[in-house]
């Protein structure tokens, strides 16, 4: 909470490409019995058209001519970034987090997901850098920065402590600056 604004922006600025989020536009559908072949069941035909399917991904076919053969459309989702503070995710969101690990352009891909196959097809992906005044990327940034400096300061006290330059006065010092009381306690064992 004490970081001030102009902490945040050089920090911002000095790593703007670390801090920079993904974001993905893609092509999706659920395949089922019903949307493929026009019956409720797995059978022998529609895992037949599967093995198809998967045979034209192979040869480069994209999503969009894959699916125009069973006059089929595929969902857009545009500029998806992945967001881990959801509760209650939906079925969608879990489909949508599972293709943005699986980012590769361009590429179609068939997966089976036991109640049906999902097919997908990423058609851009973003690197952008949030806006500075975004409540969740200003809290993520002080969280790296204090994480940082509090690293950094446990690493000087270490460095400080195996040069033995590390003593009474030292120490009584840093509980005056952190504004902790010193206790005293004896350890009997090991």
């Amino acid at each position: 909470e004490d970081f001030l604004d102009k902490e945040i922006s050089k920090f911002i600025e000095e790593n703007k490409d670390k801090l920079k989020e993904k974001k993905i536009s893609f092509n999706y559908l659920k395949l089922t019995p019903q949307n493929l072949i026009g019956v409720n069941e797995y059978n022998k035909t529609f895992f037949e058209e599967i093995d198809e399917i998967e045979n034209q991904i192979s040869k480069g076919v994209t999503i969009d001519k894959l699916l125009n053969k069973y006059q089929l459309k595929p969902i857009f989702i545009e500029k998806f970034k992945l967001n881990n503070n959801i509760n209650n995710k939906n079925s969608d969101q879990k489909i949508y987090e599972k293709i943005f690990e699986h980012t590769e352009k361009n590429k179609t891909v068939l997966l089976d997901e036991n109640d049906y196959y999902l097919i997908y097809e990423i058609q851009n992906i973003e690197k952008t850098l949030p806006n500075i005044n975004d409540p969740l990327f200003r809290e993520k940034v002080k969280e790296i920065i204090y994480q940082k400096s509090k690293f950094q300061f446990n690493n000087n006290l270490v460095k400080k402590i195996n040069e033995n330059n590390f003593n009474q006065k030292s120490f009584e010092e840093l509980s005056r600056n952190n504004s902790s009381k010193i206790k005293s306690i004896e350890i009997k064992s090991i």
